[in-house]
Order: C-alpha cells, then structure tokens, then sequence
C-alpha cells in the first residue's frame, strides 16, 4: 500500500502539491510513479484539498481526508500514515508493506521503486527500507574557541576512510507490524537502497528547487519518459 501526504497548506511554497514541473502538476510525478509499480496494489493520498483529492481519483488513487489537527505544520508523517492506517484497518485492510511516497521528491523512477520493494521483500531481517546516497562531506563541530573539531580522522587517507551515505527522502517501506504499529516509524533494522542516480534527488520546498527540478527533468527526459506519458494518458 502506498500512501502519499499531500496537504496543500504549504508556507514556503504556496500550493506546493499542485505546482507546475514541466507544466505538470508536482503530485501527478508520485501518483505515476505508483501507478507504474506493479507491485503496489492500493495508492492512498491524505490531504484535506478537493482538488487534490480529484487530482489522485483521476490515476486511480483512493482518498484520505485528512483532518484540521493532522495538517498543522508540527504533525509528521508518522501521524499521517497512522491516521490512514487506522480507517485501513477498520474498513478490513492490513497492508503487508506501506510505501511513503513524499509528491515533493518529483524525479523518482517507477524501476527504482520496483527493485526496492523486491530487495525489501527478500530481507525479512529488515523492518524499514530507506533511500540513500554516498556523500563525501567534511562534517565537524565549531569548539568554543572558534576552531573546526572534524567527525573523522583527517590523517586517515581518503581512500582509505568508509564511506559514508545520506538519506535521500526519495520513498521509504515499512513492515507495519513492526515499526508503525509499534509508534516507531523507523523500526530498528533499516535497510539502505542505493540510488542509483543521486543526482536526481531534488527535495521540494522552495521555488529555487522547483526550478532546479524542472531543468533536471528536461535535461534527463530519457530517464523520466514513462512518468510523463504515464502523466500525460490521463
């Protein structure tokens, strides 16, 4: 089950899950992306705006409203997916796998998600599956003094140092029982998915990164041409 938060209460962007990227509506990126995943056999999207709501109807998604409380701008996902899963599971649906699908990471790849869900599936051991991407960054704290106390050895040679990864935000599956079901979102097994293109992870929350987005995709069209004409069949 997919389950994708879209309130349309955004401050820094206004109207963000409806924004135009390449003249398309930003949902419409997440809602293609699980449609085009065989795998995912129900998509559900929580908002509290018709118009999103209609949006998602239209490729096949069922809807959640979502209520006042639950669009304040401290409730987390963690609060949105359990709310969802709560009606879920009155009206008689345990998911065996939940998706989280964020319409603000809008360069996501259908065969990525695919492979994903496969490698989750092979991994009993694992009680969440997580995005990420190797980063090389020189993280360290300032002392009182002024001065720059580093995170690693630097005497250690770039070769030599492990490497390191970043959560990308891209999409994330849990294994309900074990992570939302016990109020942890997380669990404490997390699997890593390697992106394979990490240049494409672009996170939505400012105009800049929609326009940022929009001269990745019409670059990279070639990567992305059946989420737009998945998009465009509707």
């Amino acid at each position: 089950m997919a389950i994708i938060p879209a309130k349309l209460t955004s401050r820094r962007l206004v109207r963000k899950n409806l924004a135009l990227l390449f003249e398309r509506p930003l949902l419409s990126y997440t809602l293609a992306a699980a449609r085009l995943t065989p795998s995912i056999s129900k998509t559900i999207v929580s908002s509290e705006s018709p118009v999103v709501h209609k949006l998602a109807v239209r490729y096949g998604a069922q809807s959640h409203h979502r209520s006042e409380a639950l669009c304040q701008p401290d409730v987390t996902n963690q609060k949105v997916i359990e709310a969802v899963l709560e009606e879920e599971r009155i009206a008689g649906e345990v998911p065996d796998y939940v998706v989280l699908l964020q319409p603000t990471h809008p360069l996501r790849r259908p065969r990525d998600l695919a492979r994903a869900i496969d490698l989750f599936q092979l991994h009993d051991e694992a009680d969440c599956l997580m995005t990420v991407a190797p980063v090389d960054l020189l993280l360290g704290e300032i002392d009182a003094d002024g001065l720059l106390i580093p995170e690693r050895d630097l005497r250690i040679p770039k070769r030599q140092r492990a490497q390191r990864y970043r959560n990308t935000g891209s999409f994330y599956l849990f294994r309900p029982s074990r992570t939302l079901d016990e109020g942890r979102l997380f669990g404490s097994k997390i699997l890593p998915f390697i992106m394979e293109h990490p240049e494409f992870e672009v996170d939505i929350d400012y105009a800049t990164d929609l326009e940022r987005a929009d001269a990745l995709l019409r670059a990279n069209l070639h990567h992305f041409n059946d989420l737009i004409e998945d998009i465009d069949s509707v």
